[in-house]
């Protein structure tokens, strides 16, 4: 249950945010930079209003039976969810009527917004160890043995992608349209990683139609957990401690 922030990258504040809790992500809205998600293992789905000042937990029992292990906002301000069986959730605002009472009398409707996880099953019991929404329609999950999957609608459905290894995965970053690094607005000219387990690294230069490995010479051996990059040059990879 711990979480550590930083204002400079140099000195760094500690407290427990759940005590006894096993946090794996955390994540904030581009739209809404205050906003924040953790989670982690036993259905532990935490969310902040305030930047981490304060963080409450969220009991929604679509959300509070499994255990999660990665988040991915979209653009446009939409929270996704990967983690175990192969599963992955959308945090949405859904709308409906409303019937309105007085007493026991009926009087009219009124339409209510409601914020609500949405569960969206992919065709894999495989954990869902890392999730990437590219854009505001497509994502890629990937996870246990090689698994890898693509979203075209916001998650509504999955197709597998061939990853080219049967090392587990842990972490994905594909870019799409405005943000391929070759300038088009191509969907399917998208540049990223997959990386996971004993120095995996593979990258695509077409949307995870094909993979190529990469070669990290010294640092082949890594059990890798997470990458970013912010331009084709420019990136970030972690690795876990044996």
């Amino acid at each position: 249950g711990l979480m550590l922030s930083t204002y400079d990258g140099i000195h760094w504040a500690s407290r427990i945010v759940f005590p006894g809790g096993l946090f794996r992500a955390i994540a904030f809205n581009p739209t809404k930079q205050a906003e924040g998600v953790i989670v982690g293992i036993g259905g532990l789905v935490m969310w902040t209003k305030n930047a981490g000042q304060t963080w409450t937990r969220d009991n929604d029992v679509k959300v509070t039976n499994r255990d999660w292990f990665s988040i991915s906002f979209t653009e446009n301000g939409k929270c996704y969810i990967s983690g175990a069986t192969g599963m992955v959730a959308r945090h949405d605002t859904l709308g409906h009527l409303d019937t309105i009472y007085q007493g026991n009398i009926m009087v009219g409707t009124a339409w209510r917004l409601d914020t609500t996880w949405i569960l969206l099953p992919t065709p894999t019991n495989k954990n869902l160890n890392g999730i990437y929404m590219s854009d505001n329609l497509y994502g890629y999950v990937v996870g246990g043995s090689g698994t890898l999957y693509k979203t075209i609608n916001a998650g509504v459905t999955w197709v597998a992608q061939n990853s080219g290894t049967s090392q587990d995965l842990y972490a994905v970053q594909i870019f799409h349209g405005n943000t391929t690094w070759n300038g088009t607005d191509s969907i399917e000219a998208s540049n990223g990683f997959i990386l996971g387990n004993t120095g995996t690294i593979r990258r695509t230069s077409n949307g995870g139609v094909s993979w190529k490995a990469v070669n990290l010479g010294q640092g082949s051996g890594g059990a890798f957990r997470a990458v970013r990059f912010l331009n084709q040059m420019a990136g970030v990879i972690v690795d876990r401690k044996s």
